[in-house]
């Protein structure tokens, strides 16, 4: 009888206790790792710009075609992943 009341408490209590670890994981993992993302992103976007104005002034125009291609497929990437993170946080 005692094991039936405890998965009965414990059933009972789940939901808050998912609700808590929820927002836990929110407030602790996914901070840092949204804000270490951010940094990385906005590291490569700063190298492709920089690289971008020494092949233009060098006039490299493959390349800078090139750097301009990668530079607006990553941006729509960071854009589109962002767009599903945000979605995914609403559904959870």
């Amino acid at each position: 009888m005692p094991r039936q009341n405890l998965l009965r408490q414990t059933l009972h209590r789940w939901p808050r206790l998912e609700a808590a670890y929820t927002q836990e994981v929110r407030e602790k993992v996914d901070a840092g790792y949204s804000a270490g993302i951010q940094k990385l992103n906005d590291a490569y976007r700063s190298a492709l710009d920089t690289a971008l104005k020494r092949v233009s002034s060098a006039g490299q125009l493959d390349e800078a075609v090139a750097i301009k291609d990668e530079l607006t497929r990553f941006t729509s990437v960071v854009r589109l992943t962002d767009c599903i993170i945000k979605v995914f946080r609403l559904r959870s």
